[in-house]
């Protein structure tokens, strides 16, 4: 009982310490156009606690910062600002893009939120501009950063000691159906290994409850799950197979299909 009490604290901690902006929209892979002459697009967030007293509570927010940025997940290229001062209270910002500002390319939003004692900077999922008419040799870095895929950059936070802490930590470490906070932890993706050494069907993990609701909720038990990204490398490989010829011989056009002919005792066997 006193371990299982133990644990129930420890929960409520990494609830706490862990808990703030967590980003809804735009969704990975989304896809949106400039060439109407410019493309708008919605970032929104939700508060990924219920618990007031938290540091990183959003009722503890002073302001936020948007910027449009492109490039690696470790080389992070700002693009444009948008605002630097967006109200506390404001869970969204509606940001217009010219069709000539930026070229056609995969981008993500940071949002930065400034706290009473910290700050969190978030990162949208990635999506792509099309119909867009800008250059990108206008910017510093290789025009490259603008075709990178993949996940987004890790969160950072930091609180009153001023040093910056990613989100991948032992948030990931708590069993998945343990943890009670808005935002939800998950374990990283593993791949598969080059040979399979079972011979018979194994579940790796026990089964959880599944508890189906009856009525409607007001909102939502979890917001989002946060998976962090991979911290190894994975190498594709191209097909090397030689592509297949074109036909060398054509039927001519005056050749036809025969019809098939019956005897008449197999037409009474399969009648």
């Amino acid at each position: 009982m006193q371990i299982l009490s133990l644990w129930v604290v420890l929960l409520s901690l990494a609830a706490r310490v862990f808990a703030d902006v967590s980003i809804t929209t735009p969704s990975s892979g989304q896809s949106f156009s400039g060439s109407g002459g410019s493309a708008s697009i919605t970032v929104k967030w939700v508060d990924s606690t219920s618990d007031d007293t938290s540091d990183s509570s959003l009722s503890n927010v002073e302001l936020y910062a948007i910027k449009l940025c492109t490039g690696e997940n470790n080389n992070i290229q700002g693009v444009m600002t948008f605002s630097t001062s967006v109200p506390k209270a404001s869970l969204s910002y509606d940001a217009t893009i010219e069709q000539a500002a930026v070229p056609n390319g995969v981008y993500f939003f940071q949002v930065y939120a400034k706290f009473t004692s910290g700050y969190t900077i978030h990162y949208t999922n990635r999506f792509t501009l099309s119909g867009m008419s800008g250059s990108a040799s206008t910017y510093a870095f290789g025009a490259s950063l603008f075709s990178v895929t993949g996940t987004n950059p890790a969160a950072q936070l930091a609180f009153n000691a001023g040093t910056t802490t990613a989100i991948d930590s032992k948030s990931f470490t708590v069993p998945y159906t343990e943890q009670t906070g808005k935002t939800r932890y998950a374990p990283m993706q593993t791949q598969p290994g080059s040979s399979i050494s079972y011979s018979k069907y194994l579940t790796r993990h026990p089964t959880s409850a599944y508890t189906p609701y009856s009525t409607l909720r007001p909102s939502p038990n979890v917001y989002s799950t946060v998976t962090p990204g991979w911290s190894y490398p994975v190498t594709s490989k191209f097909n090397t197979a030689a592509v297949a010829g074109y036909p060398t011989y054509f039927y001519p056009a005056l050749s036809r299909v025969v019809a098939a002919s019956m005897s008449s005792a197999n037409k009474k066997r399969w009648l």
